[in-house]
């Protein structure tokens, strides 16, 4: 039988006590790891954590303390941090030698009349890898947190650059609703003065000016939502509790950024962080490739052991006590084709990770020359466009003022208020954009924060 028996009458008592307490020293040397913490304990102390920075700092904030709120508080990054934990502890796990298997219990149990002799059993089983194996396992290991560690700084890249775009696209709703009610002041201006002027106005330039009015009411409401929807886009990367929820979050600033310097914008910039993820991931293909090699080693399988036998009398013979001292090798032949079958996937996974990294490598120099073109396209639109924006809105205010005194045609100044309106929101969208693209070309050099709004 190959149970192992509670009580064991037939065993004597010094025999059957060394066996329990060689396998209860066994046991307790495998202590049990303590239990991990609860998910929502975790989460609660990540929740603490933000809600304490949410209420600490104010609710306009300056661009650099965004950024280290969405560093900080972001669940995305520190759900991708917990990976590069996860792959830290492997590399421990890895280093490891095969644990030893401890056994006990009745190799052969009396339950007959014929008084045989019953058996019981203690042993020792462990194993020498053969080959680098331990060794090319701990390199894979490690070569798999380096690439956590570059997966973890590209989704720092990524949410910082989505969050500065939230953050622009704030300021620019915010500026447009501004724009948006002095643009609807003045034509409630123009509409009352119209009211009152003893000249009889062109019937055709009043609907006009009507319409105007109802439709800059229309895009005051829509400019009022988007202030509203970006804070709350704002707020969202930096994962607020329920108690800050309802809070709002202002950004400081301005659109108006200075614009870059020739060789700000031409400098060098540093390896985009999917080139170096696809670096590392092509490191960790290599090292999984010689993992499988090794893995065609041959192991060998150790097991020491005593086999204890107490006496017993079978058909009148007399059978002594007996404790003999077992040991065994066992040398495992590797299957050829489950080990080949590892080897060529192994050797796929490499190949693929080159080609992925030689794809993005030359989409990243690409990507880098677009950018750079991008901004001085932006920076030329602004140019253009800001000045006409300030022509036609210099344009504008003289008519209406000429208009009030009795000098201007109606039709004129809601035609100069249409091309002003118009030339603003160009203006403004031009500005958002040579934001935007400011800071795709310093994120790219890991200086985003240096933008100054």
């Amino acid at each position: 039988m190959n149970a192992v028996l509670t009580t064991m009458s037939h065993l004597k008592a010094v025999p059957f006590a060394m066996l329990v307490m060689i396998a209860g020293t066994s046991i307790a040397q495998i202590a049990p790891p303590p239990p991990p913490p609860q998910p929502a304990v975790l989460a609660t102390h990540a929740r603490s954590a933000s809600h304490s920075l949410l209420a600490d700092a104010s609710q306009h904030f300056e661009f650099g303390q965004y950024l280290q709120l969405v560093r900080t508080n972001n669940l995305s990054i520190a759900a991708q941090k917990a990976q590069v934990d996860i792959s830290d502890a492997q590399i421990a796990l890895a280093a490891l030698f095969p644990d030893p298997v401890f056994t006990t219990g009745l190799g052969a149990y009396e339950m007959s009349r014929d008084k045989l002799p019953t058996f019981s059993t203690f042993g020792v089983n462990f194993t020498i890898e053969g080959g680098k194996k331990r060794q090319a396992r701990t390199e894979a290991a490690r070569a798999d947190k380096a690439r956590a560690q570059a997966e973890f700084e590209r989704q720092i890249m990524a949410v910082q650059l989505d969050a500065a775009n939230a953050y622009i696209d704030y300021l620019k709703a915010r500026e447009l609703q501004a724009y948006r009610q002095t643009a609807a002041a003045l034509l409630t201006r123009i509409a009352q003065r119209t009211q009152g002027l003893s000249r009889k106005s062109d019937v055709v330039s009043e609907v006009q000016l009507q319409t105007e009015v109802l439709r800059g009411q229309a895009e005051l409401d829509a400019a009022e939502a988007d202030v509203y929807i970006f804070s709350r886009a704002m707020l969202g990367f930096v994962q607020p509790t329920a108690e800050t929820i309802t809070r709002r979050i202002d950004s400081k600033g301005s659109l108006s950024l200075v614009f870059l310097t020739e060789s700000e914008s031409l400098r060098p910039l540093l390896p985009r962080e999917d080139v170096v993820l696809a670096e590392k991931a092509l490191d960790s293909a290599r090292k999984r490739e010689e993992l499988s090699r090794e893995n065609r080693s041959m192991d060998l399988n150790f097991n020491i052991g005593v086999n204890h036998g107490r006496q017993g009398d079978y058909l009148g013979t007399y059978l002594p006590q007996s404790n003999s001292l077992m040991a065994t090798v066992a040398i495992p032949i590797p299957f050829s084709l489950r080990q080949d079958g590892d080897l060529r996937a192994a050797s796929a996974a490499t190949t693929q990770a080159m080609a992925q990294y030689q794809d993005v490598s030359l989409r990243a120099a690409l990507d880098a020359e677009q950018a750079r073109a991008r901004y001085g396209a932006a920076v030329s639109q602004m140019k253009k466009y800001q000045a006409s924006a300030e022509l036609s809105t210099k344009a504008l205010n003289t008519h209406v003022e000429l208009y009030l005194n009795n000098k201007s045609d109606l039709g004129d100044v809601i035609l100069l208020y249409k091309l002003a309106n118009e030339s603003q929101a160009l203006s403004m969208d031009s500005r958002a954009n040579h934001a935007h693209s400011m800071a795709t070309l310093l994120n790219q050099a890991n200086q985003l924060q240096t933008m100054k709004f």
